[in-house]
């Protein structure tokens, strides 16, 4: 490959999704109190490259979409001819499995469910992608990572383990919602099925609203401190009016960042880092 298109795929890395992934993870690898770093390091490269297996088959197969909602992606641009972006996805997704490989077979299961489920979300005949339950993948997404960590040190589950796992399924497929947004245009001409598309843009911000509100409020289901009340109520709060704030354009990043902290904070209150 040459340096230029090198550089355009490194740039067309999301690092707020990646991040977001590579939590699961970490969360996971952390509750199964097994605190082992060589099986963090290899398990958060690997779900960091199975994430971008799962962008760089979206990009090939959502060409048409991008190119009214995000003309400036390399692929859409020309920058990298398709022959070279399908080797990048075929080497992506054999470090991804090569390297969790090495942690335990069980996470290695997760980490393939997730790639399986990449493809399907993007490519035909499947394409998922095209279905009002698409956010499901990144729900279900988060939780395979999650587990992958989880099974890193531990061969049966706790109820606590398993109860945060589907947490993390619920919130991500309903806050993730918000990433259909800036795609509206290019989904609707392909008749791409998301809230938007199908309620139209004014009632799907609305929709969208209450799935971010219920989202934000579900670590009351693990903390419940009238002080966890004070902290988590104004964040999403915030997130809602930020979201129906016409200008901005960029919600979905603005939101994961609101995300972030939130996550932040209910992880140190389960671990007991933060006690009231």
């Amino acid at each position: 490959m040459k340096k230029e298109e090198i550089i355009s795929f490194l740039k067309n890395i999301r690092l707020l999704p990646s991040i977001s992934f590579m939590l699961m993870y970490f969360f996971g690898w952390y509750f199964s109190n097994i605190f082992n770093l060589f099986d963090l390091i290899l398990g958060l490269i690997s779900v960091f490259f199975t994430w971008q297996f799962c962008i760089s088959l979206n990009d090939i197969f959502d060409v048409e979409i991008d190119r009214i909602s995000n003309p400036d992606r390399p692929y859409v641009k020309g920058l990298i001819e398709k022959k070279k972006y399908i080797i990048i996805s075929i080497v992506i997704c054999t470090i991804s499995i090569i390297t969790i490989l090495f942690v335990d077979i069980i996470s290695m299961v997760f980490i393939i469910l997730f790639l399986i489920l990449g493809y399907m979300y993007s490519a035909p005949p499947f394409r998922l992608r095209k279905y009002l339950i698409g956010t499901l993948f990144i729900g279900a997404a988060s939780a395979l990572s999650y587990f992958s960590g989880i099974f890193s040190g531990v061969f049966i589950l706790n109820w606590y383990q398993l109860m945060i796992g589907i947490l993390i399924f619920v919130a991500l497929s309903m806050g993730t919602v918000v990433k259909d947004y800036k795609d509206y245009e290019g989904d609707k001409n392909q008749n791409i099925k998301t809230i938007f598309t199908k309620f139209g843009l004014e009632k799907g911000i609305k929709i969208a609203t209450i799935l971010l509100i219920i989202t934000f409020l579900l670590p009351f289901l693990l903390i419940n401190h009238p002080i966890d009340f004070i902290i988590i109520i104004p964040i999403t709060i915030v997130v809602a009016v930020l979201f129906n704030y016409k200008k901005i354009k960029k919600k979905m990043q603005v939101t994961m960042v609101f995300f972030f902290i939130e996550i932040l904070y209910v992880f140190l209150r389960i671990t007991e880092i933060i006690i009231f």
